[in-house]
């Protein structure tokens, strides 16, 4: 399988690649993963995404890319180190909720929130279920 992506990255992509690389962070999803994302966001105009373990924010940055102006993204993580990094690349796009707290508690509170996909990116989402 090649890993060649055959269009462009976002924008934001290789400031927070780098960023990513000097804060240690390593279960960043790969490019061909983050690609389909965004070509998902893109077949949802006005769509409601949630992404589960933000990270650095480099598969945000995708399914940000992806979207229109009318959708929306709420990304969360436990981790506030990991979390500013996305903060300081992406924390301008309005279209962006990032909330820093326990996925397992955020769902607890949020049960009758509604979304067109749910991207689970963290621990359980990667390797639990």
């Amino acid at each position: 399988m090649t890993e060649e992506i055959h269009q462009p990255f976002p924008e934001a992509y290789d400031e927070i690649d780098k960023a990513t690389k000097l804060s240690g962070f390593t279960m960043a999803s790969d490019v061909l993963t983050c690609s389909l994302l965004r070509t998902l966001a893109g077949s949802k105009p006005g769509g409601k995404f949630l992404e589960l373990g933000t990270g650095t924010g480099l598969s945000a940055s995708w399914i940000l890319d992806g979207m229109d102006e009318a959708s929306t993204l709420t990304s969360i993580d436990n981790d506030p180190h990991f979390l500013e990094i996305a903060q300081s690349f992406l924390g301008n796009d309005k279209r962006l909720e990032l909330i820093h707290t326990d996925g397992a508690e955020w769902f607890e509170g949020n049960k009758e929130k509604r979304f067109y996909y749910i991207f689970a990116d963290a621990w359980h989402g990667k390797y639990l279920l």
